[in-house]
């Protein structure tokens, strides 16, 4: 799951267990911890392990590079990722995890995703280049079961699709608007959170089934949802629901709704 959040000093990081009550599951509030953010930056992308066992979390702004914290199911950092620790990676933004266990990284300030795997070596780099390089402001991504990689290329207005060998199998274009995440449902379904708007926080979705053609499109922006939310967005691989964080509005937290745009119960804030 990717919920992007931003905070200039710390944020809590809240896991809300779905408990299977409903046809659409009830939700109720489990557990939260601090996590410190870089001086004056933002917490970037959160990404769990298969087994939800691991968190991680991008610090972006920490330091001169950046860095990724890594946490136990519990709360407690465990590690980091960073040049100290003898992982080199430069400014990390977007996360994905793969089926067995590679941790997928987007490095803002070179415009590439590495794949750190089991022992915290960077087994591969994907860097298109030429029409197939990211944008700048590329930061959302995600990996679907058959590890295939998708970026959230955001001014380019589409979601590029990798194999494991750092070849474009296709490109989604999703007709001018900013592209902020992206998440792939179990039947490859692809759902990208675009911003459109004077102020840059209307935000609605877009679906796209497997050949690429639209297949749903929803203002997520609406009452009684949010005033804004360009942020994160993931898909309930048990449910089938899309998630997407907002934060502001009478109501900032995150959102669920079903594969065809409607709400599904009230929005999900945490502790309060």
């Amino acid at each position: 799951m990717h919920c992007r959040l931003a905070t200039t000093l710390a944020l809590c990081a809240t896991l809300l267990a779905a408990v299977a009550a409903t046809a659409h599951g009830a939700v109720r509030f489990d557990r939260e911890w601090a996590i410190a953010g870089g001086a004056g930056g933002e917490i970037g992308d959160v990404a769990l392990s298969p087994d939800g066992a691991t968190v991680y979390v991008a610090d972006p702004h920490f330091g001169a590079t950046g860095r990724i914290l890594v946490y136990d199911a519990t709360g407690r950092l465990t590690t980091t990722y960073e040049g100290a620790t003898g992982v080199p990676i430069e400014r990390p933004a977007g996360l994905g995890v793969d089926a067995a266990g590679n941790l997928f990284v987007y490095e803002s300030d070179k415009n590439d995703v590495v794949v750190i795997g089991a022992a915290r070596t960077i087994i591969r780099t994907y860097a298109p280049t030429g029409a197939d390089a990211f944008d700048d402001l590329a930061t959302g991504i995600t990996v679907d079961a058959q590890g295939l990689l998708y970026v959230a290329d955001t001014r380019a207005s589409r979601i590029s699709v990798f194999n494991s060998a750092g070849a474009v199998v296709r490109q989604i274009p999703l007709g001018g608007a900013f592209v902020t995440d992206v998440a792939v449902d179990a039947a490859g379904n692809v759902y990208a959170l675009t911003i459109f708007g004077t102020a840059g926080c209307e935000s609605k979705l877009q679906v796209y089934d497997t050949n690429g053609a639209r297949t749903a499109e929803w203002i997520a922006t609406q009452a009684p949802v949010f005033g804004c939310a360009r942020y994160g967005l993931a898909v309930d691989p048990r449910t089938g629901e899309v998630l997407v964080s907002g934060q502001s509005g009478t109501k900032p937290g995150v959102r669920r709704f079903t594969p065809a745009g409607v709400p599904v119960g009230a929005t999900l804030t945490g502790n309060d």
